[in-house]
């Protein structure tokens, strides 16, 4: 390499030359051997031309070069990337168009070159050279300039402005990326791009604007418009759209609005999934009624517990049954568990009456007997202060239709009203009552009130209970079809709708603060915004609580009105038949109160146990008078034959031999006078009253004699000593009450 040191400086000398010339490049040589080999070669690829140094050659040389030339030289600069001589060759050709194309030009390039390093020098070339290029006419180029810049708006509008409908969707685009939305929308629409559109007014919340184009575009359509729509899947977008609307104005809780997009839903589907799982109910109710969708109206107005609403739409549908019934349950369930209410007596509310004639005029679209039943139910319902012959009449009628609920209220009322008089009002029964329900009828309709009646009644109402009960233990069980309507005469009394959900049944409630479900814990309700309700167990263990309680006080109120009409029949010296009718009645209730299944025991307990015994001890004093003509004559003779008589009669037996300690001579003569007056024992109570007389001889001789001769009424058909020497020893007894005894 030193031996060509100087031919490589010589080269590069070359290289700077040509590299660095402008226009021509002189090579002036004046040792024509040494330059020969190198312009041979030259000549022979034709790049250069050998020239004569003389006076013709330097004229040549001040030739100026012409306006083409600048210009061929001008683009050929630009092509290389040097704008800024290509510039001087375009004024030099008087080309001002191209001389500030090549600035613009250079101006972008330089802006490329300082990107991260001066950006305010950067953004001001690139907005020189956008400007330049909008003025010469590039408008592409301008276009670009400004999306550099970032200003997409103004990109946009030279799109819109010098492209026509060509670049409307790209000036949308960039309309979009600058969040001028109403610009992106109108820009769209133009270019019938739909779902851009749509997606521009959602975006920039033009909720109006957006609605008009919809509706603009369905009047005007054609069937390019309608392909066009297809391929953009306008429907799906148009759905979307509109419930972009629907939620924002539910932010504002602005109702009117959001049914306004709502309504433009593509289908009423649509309409009705969105409403549901928002929420707007009511609205949906209002909407299919304006349709015509009675039927469906009314099962969004049960989905919000709008119990009126939903009967107004069944009348509307033509459900008129189903209708009035509604209606009825929501009148007993507000007369009884309303505002501050407690249950029985039902309660004056306003509309009451409004309502009830309501459910009577819809009862007449259905039938003339259906009608008869509704009319029926609302004259007991506004009936607050109803005589004895009105509510007799109704419980006949209540029979005949089978109504549960009628016969209830009835027999509650019939009840209090038993309650209501003094006991000098009750008439007084000479002789047994075969046919108690004919008599109590009977005693009613002529507006009077007896024994036999209010303890009818009592019976006739605890019975229903009874079969509440029954259809509480059923559900769940085979046996639940038999008190299928006694159990909707319960939901209906206590306000409760049952609806099948996918745990099985949830026990709607009228009024989530009725005091039956008091006593379950709120946090274990179920509940949503509108409904309130129980479960199966909750239920059945609320509707136990309820009833058991209502059972035990309606019991008492039958214990005392009783033991007042025997304190007066006492005091008045009526008959011993009519003290002890009463008395056997007042037995009859306690006991049943505290053997019961229904366990209402557990609420009165001590007040039932003092009825008990104070029926044993009349029992007895009736039984055994003083005069013992009393006891003989016929009606009371016709009482011993009574079953009320023999059950009261073994109970004071078992109670007189279940007393600890060795047994008296008191109990021991009470129990075999007893047994005189019964002479119809069971073996096994015979047997437990020997066992109990075994520590005296003489006396278990005699019990065992009046078993085998259970006929004999009088001691003197014993033929035994035994049972001589027994009743001898008895009747020789100076007979004082013993303090432990029970009487």
């Amino acid at each position: 390499m030193e031996k060509h040191n100087l031919l490589c400086s010589e080269l590069k000398q070359l290289y700077v030359a040509i590299t660095r010339t402008r226009q021509r490049l002189w090579i002036c040589e004046n040792i024509e051997v040494l330059s020969s080999p190198m312009f041979d070669y030259w000549k022979h690829l034709c790049l250069v031309q050998i020239r004569q140094l003389d006076s013709s050659f330097v004229q040549a040389m001040q030739v100026a070069s012409n306006k083409e030339e600048w210009h061929l030289c001008g683009i050929k600069l630009c092509n290389e990337g040097n704008f800024e001589m290509a510039a001087m060759c375009f004024e030099r050709s008087g080309d001002t168009c191209k001389e500030k194309w090549a600035k613009a030009s250079g101006l972008r390039a330089a802006a490329h070159r300082m990107h991260g390093f001066n950006s305010k020098m950067r953004h001001i070339a690139l907005l020189e050279a956008a400007e330049i290029y909008e003025v010469i006419g590039k408008a592409e180029s301008a276009v670009k300039c400004f999306i550099e810049l970032q200003e997409y708006e103004r990109a946009g509008m030279i799109y819109m402005e010098k492209f026509g409908e060509s670049r409307l969707e790209d000036a949308g685009d960039l309309f979009s990326i600058a969040e001028c939305w109403s610009r992106a929308a109108n820009v769209y629409a133009r270019s019938n791009n739909f779902s851009k559109c749509l997606i521009a007014c959602t975006k920039g919340k033009l909720f109006d604007e957006g609605l008009q184009f919809l509706k603009c575009w369905k009047e005007n359509s054609t069937p390019a418009m309608d392909i066009v729509a297809k391929l953009q899947r306008l429907d799906e977008t148009e759905q979307a759209f509109l419930e972009n609307c629907a939620r924002y104005y539910d932010k504002l809780k602005n109702t009117g609005s959001i049914m306004k997009y709502v309504r433009e839903f593509y289908s009423i589907d649509s309409i009705r999934i969105f409403l549901r799982s928002w929420d707007y109910l009511t609205e949906l109710v209002l909407l299919e009624e304006e349709l015509g969708n009675f039927m469906e109206a009314a099962s969004v107005a049960r989905l919000k517990g709008d119990i009126l609403c939903e009967a107004d739409m069944l009348g509307k549908a033509g459900d008129f049954e189903k209708a009035s019934r509604l209606i009825i349950f929501y009148v007993v369930g507000m007369s009884l568990w309303g505002s501050g209410r407690k249950g029985w007596p039902p309660s004056h509310f306003p509309q009451k009456e409004e309502l009830l004639m309501k459910a009577k005029s819809i009862a007449k679209g259905k039938s003339e007997f259906f009608y008869d039943m509704v009319s029926m139910e609302a004259n007991i319902l506004l009936n607050q202060e109803g005589s004895l012959l009105e509510m007799g009449q109704y419980l006949r009628a209540s029979d005949e239709f089978r109504n549960f609920l009628a016969q209830c209220f009835c027999a509650c009322k019939i009840l209090d009203l038993h309650f209501q008089p003094r006991p000098s009002k009750y008439e007084w029964e000479q002789e047994i009552v075969l046919d108690q329900m004919n008599h109590a009828y009977n005693t009613i309709c002529r507006i009077k009130l007896s024994i036999e009646s209010l303890v009818y009644f009592w019976n006739f109402w605890k019975g229903m209970v009874g079969n509440i009960f029954s259809y509480l233990q059923s559900i769940g069980s085979n046996r639940k079809n038999e008190y299928l309507d006694h159990g909707q005469f319960c939901l209906d009394y206590l306000g409760v709708r049952k609806q099948k959900n996918n745990h099985g049944f949830l026990y709607l409630l009228l009024n989530s603060d009725a005091c039956w479900v008091k006593e379950i814990n709120k946090s274990d309700i179920w509940k949503n915004r509108h409904l309130v309700g129980l479960n199966l167990q909750q239920f059945v263990s609320a509707a136990r609580s309820h009833w058991c309680p209502e059972v035990s006080l309606a019991g008492l109120k039958v214990l005392q009105r009783l033991e007042a009409l025997y304190d007066f029949a006492k005091c008045n010296f009526f008959r011993l038949f009519c003290q002890g009718m009463v008395v056997l009645h007042m037995f009859q209730v306690a006991q049943f109160l505290l053997k019961s299944d229904l366990q209402v025991w557990k609420y009165r307990l001590r007040e039932l146990q003092e009825f008990v015994a104070s029926s044993r001890v009349r029992f007895f004093d009736i039984l055994f008078p003083h005069d013992w003509r009393q006891a003989m004559t016929e009606n009371l003779i016709a009482w011993r034959e009574t079953t009320l008589f023999m059950d009261l009669l073994k109970d004071v037996i078992i109670d007189n031999i279940h007393l600890e300690g060795k047994p008296t001579y008191g109990q021991i003569g009470r129990v075999m006078m007893l047994i005189f007056v019964s002479g119809d024992l069971t073996d096994a109570l015979y047997q437990k009253i020997a066992s109990r007389f075994f520590v005296n001889a003489p006396w278990e001789a005699v019990v065992q004699e009046l078993k085998k001769k259970q006929e004999v009424r009088i001691c003197t058909d014993l033929s035994s000593s035994e049972a001589s020497t027994g009743s001898g020893r008895y009747f020789q007894c100076d007979f004082q009450p013993d303090l432990e005894d029970g009487f």
